[in-house]
Parts: C-alpha cells; sequence; structure tokens
C-alpha cells in the first residue's frame, strides 16, 4: 500500500495497525498463572513470544498513548 500509494509512513502509522498485530487481554489471576498449564497449549503456542502493551485501569475512561 504503502510503495503503490507514495503515502508517507507518518501516515501509515496513522491509519493502519502497523505492528501490534494480535491483542489479547487476559486478567491478572490468567496472566499470573500462565505457565502453570491453565491456558491451553495453542494459546501458550501463541503467547511465548509476547510481552504486556497495556493494562486497563478504573479512571476517567479517556486512553493514553505513551
Amino acid at each position: 500500500f504503502q510503495d503503490k500509494g507514495k503515502i508517507p509512513e507518518k501516515e501509515m502509522f496513522r491509519i493502519f495497525n502497523m505492528g501490534v498485530g494480535m491483542v489479547i487481554i487476559v486478567d491478572k489471576f490468567t496472566l499470573n498463572r500462565f505457565g502453570s498449564g491453565l491456558i491451553s497449549s495453542r494459546v501458550h503456542k501463541l503467547l511465548k513470544n509476547s510481552v504486556i502493551i497495556g493494562k486497563i485501569v478504573s479512571g476517567k475512561q479517556e486512553v493514553k498513548l505513551i
């Protein structure tokens, strides 16, 4: 898209998901028990290279991008 449309990189990041990929939201209990077999092997395979990108907290119902 970027090459064919001659779209600047900054605009690509504004319009498209440029790298986050799949997002899975889990509660703290599930996250803490991740290695204990409570999550299926298929999900474990998907998550083995995962990173935490944020958290959900009580507040003013606003989104903060850091």
